[in-house]
């Protein structure tokens, strides 16, 4: 008997099967499984750089605040007297910012310990673990150069600096 292949294609025989066997279903989840690690990892360093990003920013915000105090009481920021070094704990014995009471009305160096003060409390409050140092070079007698470092992290591994001419 001669053997033809037309015939030995039976599309109605059962062993013949087509569709997914078990070790392909298996590949396919471990495929997908794969690709959903991934993403999850992703999301984790997605979260962690958007968190990164939110400190370096409070940072920056605080840096400019500072500066900004400094400049409006600027006799007192080129006389080098808003220099702090880290660790450091002002104490302000007024409250400056208290328009309603007639004891806000501060000289410029009590200005100075509540900006200092307010400020130090404002980098523990924001930042994890928030340092930070002001130091001023004189350039002339109506002129500084003040720079602020603010730090932040475990160890205080992140940190921004910022230089300005008052």
């Amino acid at each position: 008997m001669k053997y033809n292949s037309l015939h030995s294609i039976n599309s109605n025989d059962p062993t013949n099967s087509s569709g997914f066997s078990l070790i392909e279903s298996m590949i396919a989840v471990l495929v997908i499984s794969i690709g959903l690690l991934g993403l999850a990892s992703l999301q984790g360093t997605s979260i962690r750089n958007n968190h990164d990003s939110y400190l370096r920013s409070q940072a920056t915000l605080l840096g400019h605040g500072i500066l900004d105090r400094m400049r409006a009481n600027r006799s007192q920021a080129i006389a080098g007297h808003y220099n702090l070094a880290l660790a450091a704990t002002p104490v302000s014995a007024k409250n400056c910012e208290d328009t309603a009471s007639a004891a806000a009305t501060c000289n410029a160096a009590e200005m100075t310990l509540f900006d200092q003060a307010s400020w130090v409390n404002r980098v523990a409050q924001g930042l994890p673990n928030g340092d930070a140092t002001i130091s001023s070079q004189i350039l002339t007698t109506d002129r500084a150069l003040i720079t602020v470092t603010v730090q932040w992290g475990a160890d205080s591994t992140s940190q921004f600096a910022l230089s300005s001419e008052i």
